[in-house]
Order: C-alpha cells, then structure tokens, then sequence
C-alpha cells in the first residue's frame, strides 16, 4: 500500500500530478474517480487542508502518475 499526502488549498508546487488530476475532474466525486485507481480516501488530521490517499495497487498508482503528470 502507497500512502501520500497531498496539499488541498495552496500546493507548494502548483502544478503537481495530483492538482492536474483535481483539475480535470471538476464537479464529479473525487472518492468514486479515486476508485477507478484502486485508492481511498482517508481522514485527514489537518482540518481538511489535505489529501489522505491510500493507493492499493502499485502498478494503479504508476498509471495515475503518468496520466497526470
């Protein structure tokens, strides 16, 4: 299992992999596009001024990466 935390409001790199893919899904639920990756959701500690994603399958994640990149 892959665990990343990504950054919600202000990214410190404004154009990373994960806000192209937030990006490009506009309205549509980020748990069920998350879902076409075989990744969840998870609670964030921070108040929801973040990302928790558990990506469960490697090779899904890799796929995700050079899609968004």
């Amino acid at each position: 299992m892959i665990r990343r935390q990504y950054e919600n409001l202000r990214p410190l790199r404004p154009h990373t992999y994960f806000s192209n893919f937030v990006n490009t899904i506009e309205d549509k639920d980020l748990v069920s596009e998350l879902k076409k990756y075989n990744a969840t959701l998870g609670k964030c500690k921070k108040g929801g001024y973040a990302y928790n994603v558990k990506w469960h399958d490697e090779k899904l994640y890799m796929l995700f990466v050079l899609r968004h990149s």
